[in-house]
């Protein structure tokens, strides 16, 4: 599995990765966005696209589901991740 990830910006121009030292920056920037996201693509003739919007509130589910269960900031948690969509989840 590989994966597109769309760094244009609402002005058109497109962003280098400078602008934005983590994922979660990017997320945070851009959490209202629908139309922009991450196309992972499957195989050859399969993409999924998820929305930066998608994003952003599938890493707050998991954040959520991590305090539930006691975790703070600065805890070390070790994930076990199969595919690219649950690793960018994770972020």
């Amino acid at each position: 599995m590989r994966l597109f990830i769309d760094l244009t910006a609402n002005t058109g121009r497109v962003n280098d990765m400078q602008d934005f030292k983590t994922l979660t920056e990017l997320l945070v920037a851009r959490k209202n966005e629908e139309q922009r996201g991450i196309t992972f693509i499957l195989d050859s003739n399969k993409e999924e696209f998820v929305s930066y919007k998608d994003l952003y509130y599938k890493a707050l589910k998991l954040l959520g589901s991590l305090q539930k269960y006691g975790f703070r900031p600065g805890d070390k948690v070790i994930f076990q991740i199969d595919d690219n969509r649950s690793f960018i989840n994770s972020f």
